[in-house]
């Protein structure tokens, strides 16, 4: 099974110079050079990272077993990369929280690389088509109360107030086709 993720790539590119990947519990992961060395991979490792595709060769005898072991790799692997050192608190200790803070702050998350994040502009559209579309909601029930209101005190015909009733449907109809047209 092979894994191409933004995980194994950003880990093979911060460390191209590696030979093995130590993970917490212990294994230490082989990484060779091109597809073509996959024939002299440690076989009782059953993973091993190819640098020139940063892609991560999973293996196992029980073919049942294959996605519990990527999964495992990947997230020690994720936990290799995220490891924020919890020594003392000497100075030595607070610099490197601090390095690493900092470039956790630069990180980009969809890409995985490192550079200043831009602010996302914040986009207002939806809340003010809503917000015209309340206004006019209430605009036009309001004409209608009146004018069913007016009639109502001409001919004393109580009929109509079943409009009234109707309000919270036709509400409801209308901001639900609001909502989905955005």
């Amino acid at each position: 099974m092979t894994i191409n993720s933004r995980v194994v790539k950003t880990f093979l590119q911060w460390s191209p110079d590696a030979v093995d990947v130590p993970l917490p519990n212990g294994l230490r992961i082989q990484i060779l050079p091109t597809l073509a060395d996959l024939a002299r991979a440690r076989k009782y490792q059953f993973a091993t990272f190819i640098a020139d595709t940063s892609l991560l060769i999973v293996w196992d005898d029980d073919a049942l077993n294959i996605i519990t072991r990527a999964k495992q790799i990947e997230s020690e692997l994720m936990q290799l990369v995220w490891k924020v050192p919890n020594g003392e608190e000497d100075q030595e200790g607070k610099e490197a929280k601090f390095a690493i803070s900092s470039v956790e702050e630069i990180i980009d998350e969809e890409t995985g690389e490192l550079g200043y994040r831009d602010r996302r502009p914040t986009m207002l559209m939806n809340t003010l088509l809503v917000a015209l579309t309340l206004v006019l909601i209430f605009s036009m029930l309001g004409a209608g109360y009146r004018q069913i209101a007016i009639q109502t005190a001409v001919d004393r015909n109580y009929l109509r107030m079943a409009f009234v009733a109707l309000t919270p449907v036709q509400v409801f109809f209308t901001l639900v086709s609001c909502f989905q047209c955005h």
